[in-house]
């Protein structure tokens, strides 16, 4: 008969104590936002919206700016510009943009 499955801190805390064995020393390390952030800079990436109004034919409109910010350099990426961004298939297109740029992150 086949151990069922368990997981989570509690169960593997039981399942030590009671085969008698020690939990490593690194699992009680812990590591602070800083350490995380200085050690993953060159990999993390920030995003969010933002609007900006413009005249146009059809008269003022908004237009809603989808960024992404390199924690590294503060290097700037501008992702998309739309006038509608609760359509799905723009939100898709720019996921796929950004994860398939061959060599870089972007």
């Amino acid at each position: 008969m086949l151990p069922r499955p368990f997981g989570g801190r509690s169960s593997t805390s039981f399942v030590l104590k009671r085969n008698s064995l020690a939990p490593a020393p690194e699992r009680k390390k812990t590591t602070t936002w800083k350490e995380f952030i200085r050690t993953y800079r060159g990999l993390l990436f920030g995003t969010d919206f933002f609007t900006a109004e413009g005249w146009t034919l059809h008269g003022l409109v908004t237009f809603y700016v989808l960024f992404f910010i390199r924690v590294s350099n503060r290097e700037i990426h501008l992702a998309g510009v739309t006038l509608h961004p609760n359509n799905e298939g723009w939100m898709a297109q720019i996921a796929r943009n950004v994860t398939i740029r061959e060599g870089s992150a972007f």
